[in-house]
């Protein structure tokens, strides 16, 4: 369902007023006194929060067999993701009427979705960004694609570049200069992450791990992250209002951080990375940290005040349990799986260099 939180004090938000949906809410588009939300299955449902206190729902759009997952409003158009479903473009010029305009099958299903640039830009399944022109809002012409190296359920838009949270492959920056030909500038796979917030020149982005991650966009083209932040519960989604963060932590409920008061990593001299760290190893220049869960991090080392700085991450697809150096080479062992060999001469670059395959467990 919905929850309406009064946060005219940020620091004591509380709740006020409260709806159930047919189904659970996925996203939110709000537009005045109408409350757009996403019930996946449940369709699209339309909610009056002219009183605050007493939500209403005046109208609904359930498509057969096609959930609606994420809202992004051009005018009085909603366009909606619907997974595997495709994409859903719904007139709302009449909110107590909603009406599908037509669905359109994408490449892959439809996921995130967001307007840029006077576009509308959505990410498929197989790992890509699709654009398309706005000029007919019913009626959206494709225009441009760009690969990704991984899936993005969520876009983010700030300043002329589309932020993608992606769990493989950290934060990537989309440079939309050309938007014929948009082109990836950044990836930081030091971290994985799935929901993005956006606040002034910071990204705030939240993993599964239980922790958020802040990123100065200072420099569009070299996102730097700041701080990674540990968290007592797991983070579904973030929100951001007059230095507040408030965080659907599900099970966990709304929960409220005052951002004025996020201890900096380098307070605590600890480096946060996702997953559980069991095995490190150390050269002269470099740390490579292993974690069963997510993979090989590897870190180069600092003046002895600063902490060492992740410089690149290998995800542990092999599913292997322990790792051994030789020479410019890591070892990563799986029982079942036999071998595999990391490059790592360049630490910054890494590279898959072989797999030796066992019958038996090793």
């Amino acid at each position: 369902g919905v929850q309406i939180i009064d946060i005219s004090n940020p620091r004591k938000a509380r709740l006020i007023g409260a709806i159930k949906t047919p189904e659970n809410a996925w996203d939110i588009e709000v537009d005045g006194n109408i409350l757009y939300l996403a019930a996946a299955k449940g369709g699209l449902q339309v909610i009056d929060i002219s009183s605050p206190e007493s939500p209403v729902i005046i109208s609904e759009l359930v498509l057969q067999k096609k959930p609606i997952l994420k809202l992004a409003r051009y005018r009085n158009t909603l366009f909606a993701s619907g997974g595997s479903k495709g994409l859903h473009i719904i007139d709302v010029e009449n909110p107590k009427e909603p009406r599908l305009i037509k669905s359109i099958h994408t490449s892959d299903g439809t996921w995130g979705v967001t307007i840029a640039e006077e576009m509308l830009v959505i990410s498929c399944g197989k790992y890509h960004l699709e654009f398309f022109t706005l000029d007919n809002p019913g009626n959206p012409q494709w225009f441009s694609r760009i690969d990704m190296p991984d899936r993005a359920w969520e876009l983010a838009y700030h300043e002329g570049y589309i932020y993608l949270p992606t769990r493989k492959k950290g934060l990537i920056s989309v440079q939309l200069t050309d938007l014929k030909k948009p082109k990836i500038v950044a990836t930081d796979s030091s971290y994985s992450v799935e929901s993005i917030e956006i606040e002034g020149d910071k990204a705030y982005l939240t993993s599964r791990d239980r922790n958020l991650a802040i990123y100065s966009l200072d420099q569009p083209e070299n996102p730097t992250l700041e701080e990674i932040i540990d968290l007592p519960f797991r983070p579904r989604n973030i929100a951001i209002y007059a230095d507040t963060i408030y965080f659907a932590g599900g099970l966990s409920g709304l929960q409220v951080v005052d951002a004025n008061y996020i201890p900096p990593l380098h307070q605590d001299r600890t480096l946060h990375v996702p997953g559980k760290i069991v095995q490190v190893i150390e050269d002269i220049n470099h740390y490579y940290l292993f974690s069963p869960s997510r993979g090989l991090y590897i870190a180069r080392k600092k003046p002895t005040n600063e902490l060492p700085e992740i410089v690149s991450f290998v995800p542990n697809q092999s599913l292997a349990r322990n790792m051994a150096k030789l020479g410019d080479y890591l070892y990563l062992a799986n029982r079942m799986r036999g071998l595999s060999i990391i490059d790592v001469s360049i630490p910054e670059e890494p590279k898959h260099a072989g797999q030796i395959d066992y019958t038996d467990q090793i």
